[in-house]
């Protein structure tokens, strides 16, 4: 109950100001709301768009190693290698600070080198990761350092990919940008359904099904 008691605390004050200090920026009178079939052509429109498919194809293949991980760890940390429910909250939160320090050097990085060769870096970074955690899965090296550093690094380079891309799948379509969040939302979470599904059929007691998802996913 505690999760929800906290996820409450930290919704409360968004709410409060989303209510007293957000002003309403919708045009008055409003557009008459798009028809469904609008939506359609908006999708089928945007998924002809090289650019567009290329990067949202790079969001969906990192999503599935974000939810691997977010899915599956618990399995494999607690059930497969014993580690108790406190220590296994400690190793994801580890893992996941990776994800924020990515965040910020992503914001320096992408003004440096650009869009696309900073979502290549964090394609290379997650790689790398998902290679040297799929070695150790299948080497039998269990130890915690074995596995939290990779899970940092390939974290670290899903953020170097994820909020790039998605903005540069998006910029060149500002009159359709509901459409084209709305398909990237889509893909992350079809993506991430289909994963969770697949990694809980071939869990075997190993971290080697999570270990080899995620260097396919970066790898692809």
């Amino acid at each position: 109950q505690s999760i929800f008691w906290c996820m409450a605390a930290a919704i409360a004050p968004l709410l409060l100001a989303m209510l007293f200090g957000l002003p309403e920026t919708a045009p008055y009178p409003r557009p008459p709301a798009p028809r469904p079939a609008s939506y359609v052509g908006n999708f089928a429109f945007l998924l002809s768009q090289r650019h567009f498919s290329v990067h949202l194809l790079a969001i969906l293949c990192i999503q599935i190693a974000i939810f691997a991980f977010v899915t599956n760890s618990s399995f494999v940390l607690i059930t497969a290698l014993g580690f108790s429910p406190g220590e296994f909250g400690l190793i994801y939160g580890a893992v996941m600070f990776g994800h924020v320090i990515g965040a910020a050097v992503g914001a320096r990085t992408v003004r440096r080198r650009g869009i696309n060769d900073t979502i290549r870096l964090g394609g290379l970074i997650s790689f790398a990761a998902g290679a040297v955690l799929t070695a150790f899965a299948w080497a039998g090296v269990n130890q915690v350092l074995a596995i939290t550093i990779p899970l940092f690094f390939m974290l670290y380079g899903t953020a170097l990919i994820v909020p790039h891309a998605m903005a540069a799948a998006m910029s060149p379509y500002p009159d359709m940008a509901g459409a084209a969040s709305s398909l990237v939302g889509i893909a992350q979470l079809l993506g991430g359904a289909v994963i969770s599904y697949v990694l809980g059929v071939l869990f075997d007691g190993t971290p080697r099904p999570l270990a080899t998802a995620i260097a396919l996913s970066g790898l692809a």
